[in-house]
């Protein structure tokens, strides 16, 4: 037990200097994970809108059964964070590019979607 002998984190002998030298590395690892996450998520900040405020982006605002519809019809994603229906604004707008005009009495409206 010649390891239980002077600094029990520097000898090769010891597993606990082992077992320590192997929580550093992971430690460094997950730190090293957690900054290249964080530029990742810093570099692309993501708007999530409300229903209501979804509803309000376009011209006319839409109905929330036409919002339901349309996730239904997979041309909006919701996601649910918090236990709260979000939507996210990228998405919306590229879904707005699909999505036709809508139509009244069989004319079609000719305000864009998105104010």
């Amino acid at each position: 037990m010649k390891w239980l002998m002077g600094n029990p984190f520097t000898s090769q002998d010891n597993p606990f200097a082992i077992i320590h030298e192997e929580i550093l590395f992971n430690r460094n690892l997950i730190i090293d994970l957690q900054t290249s996450v964080n530029k990742l998520v810093s570099e692309k900040k993501e708007v999530f809108l409300s229903p209501e405020e979804t509803r309000k982006m376009f011209t006319p605002a839409i109905s929330k059964s036409t919002l339901i519809r349309w996730h239904k019809k997979s041309l909006v994603k919701r996601h649910i964070i918090g236990g709260r229906v979000c939507y996210k604004l990228s998405e919306i707008e590229q879904a707005a590019k699909s999505i036709q005009p809508y139509k009244t009495r069989g004319l079609v409206e000719t305000k864009p979607l998105l104010q």
